[in-house]
C-alpha cells in the first residue's frame, strides 16, 4: 500500500472518489492521478 505521503512525493495521488479525482485533476494537472478502490 502507497502512504500519501509517498504518493505525493513520486507526484502521484491515489483517490477513492470521482468528485475528488476530478477536482485534483483540475488543479493539479502534473500530477499523475489514479482511482484507487479497495
Amino acid at each position: 500500500m502507497i502512504l500519501a505521503s509517498e504518493a505525493i512525493c513520486n507526484d502521484m495521488i491515489l483517490v477513492y472518489n470521482d468528485n475528488i479525482h476530478q477536482k485534483i485533476a483540475e488543479m493539479r494537472s502534473d500530477f499523475k492521478i489514479e482511482k484507487w478502490t479497495d
